[in-house]
């Protein structure tokens, strides 16, 4: 149900935010390689809408997205009346209402 929804969701954040530090720390480690030259890592984040199964059984969503902050905010359970909330930031940040030309446009210089 919806708490091994928002489990999953956190762990994939929490993976993607780790990833995004290995990374960044393995490029500075290359970087003293004089053919190698440093590079920052960007890293995109897309949610994606909610399914039709999920519609049909009036899922509440567990993932919030804001391209303008670039956050993606994780939406836990509840602790007396306030919801628990993680908030992740991240380079560039898609809705469920992004279209596939925005991500690619953004995208693009990236995967050169």
């Amino acid at each position: 149900g919806l708490e091994n929804r928002e489990k999953a969701a956190t762990i994939k954040l929490d993976t993607m935010q780790r990833d995004r530090q290995s990374e960044i720390s393995i490029a500075s480690e290359r970087s003293e390689d004089e053919e190698c030259r440093p590079q920052s890592v960007q890293v995109a984040v897309r949610v994606r809408p909610m399914n039709d199964r999920e519609m049909k059984s009036n899922t509440t969503p567990v993932v919030n997205a804001s391209s303008e902050k670039g956050e993606v905010t994780l939406v836990r359970g509840m602790t007396g009346q306030r919801h628990v909330r993680q908030t992740y930031n991240f380079d560039s940040v898609f809705t469920s209402f992004s279209s596939q030309e925005e991500v690619f446009e953004t995208v693009r210089p990236l995967v050169n």
